[in-house]
């Protein structure tokens, strides 16, 4: 991976939902570990560019991992396999959904019918 370049990892809900924006919890664990067999390792936006900053190269051998709208099953499914091979990533929750359950989701916007994480997750 070219320094001047940073290879973005873009995910929304890490569960069994069966739709396009779905990865289950399984496949998702297997992404994470053929990343890190690979000598590749997770990071946070803030990270590459605050690297960036400093050097004026994104980290080399890193991917940045991102996660739309705010899905609890990110914080439940997602943050665990991280932490355990002590990858980083960014979440962009969508903040009017902080804390609502599927069916509060659902009603805001048919498409975010999923428990949405707290302020503390």
């Amino acid at each position: 991976m070219p320094a001047d370049r940073l290879t973005i990892l873009t995910y929304h809900a890490i569960d069994h939902g069966g739709d396009v924006i779905a990865v289950s919890p399984e496949n998702f664990l297997l992404q994470m570990e053929l990343l890190a067999a690979h000598g590749l390792r997770g990071i946070s936006l803030a990270k590459a560019f605050e690297h960036r900053g400093q050097t004026g190269t994104f980290p080399r051998r890193s991917v940045a991992l991102t996660f739309d709208d705010g899905y609890r099953n990110v914080y439940e499914a997602a943050a665990p396999v991280m932490r355990s091979l002590g990858f980083g990533g960014t979440v962009f929750a969508v903040t009017d959904f902080v804390g609502l359950s599927a069916e509060q989701a659902r009603q805001r916007h048919p498409h975010l019918g999923r428990d949405m994480m707290d302020w503390a997750q």
